[in-house]
């Protein structure tokens, strides 16, 4: 009976620290996009990376020329250069086969 309590014990608390350790795998990233020129390029830029397995969500800091987005991701399931690509493959809402969107670099 002792070793089942104790089993349940390591069992219960290992649990306990592998979830801890998944809620710290988030990130939060800032990312300032040069070109965006209407609403509907921002909601198509969200959208894109909102589709991406490893980003739990992207939220528009501030809207203009230069756009800012907040993109919360998991570093284990996404690169960040991957996360750049797909807002610079973004296509223009009047062309969608011009790529206008740039990442601004610090």
């Amino acid at each position: 009976m002792k070793y089942i309590l104790s089993f349940s014990l390591v069992l219960l608390f290992s649990l306990g620290m592998s979830n801890s350790t998944f809620a710290q795998a988030a990130e939060s990233l800032e990312v300032k996009v040069k070109g965006v020129g209407c609403s509907k390029d921002v909601a198509n830029i969200k959208g894109n990376l909102e589709k991406l397995s490893g980003v739990s969500s992207c939220e528009v800091v501030k809207k203009g020329p230069t756009t800012t987005f907040a993109v919360s991701y998991n570093p284990e399931k996404i690169a960040v250069k991957k996360i750049y690509q797909i807002i610079e493959d973004t296509g223009d809402c009047l062309d969608p086969n011009d790529k206008p969107h740039r990442v601004q670099l610090k």
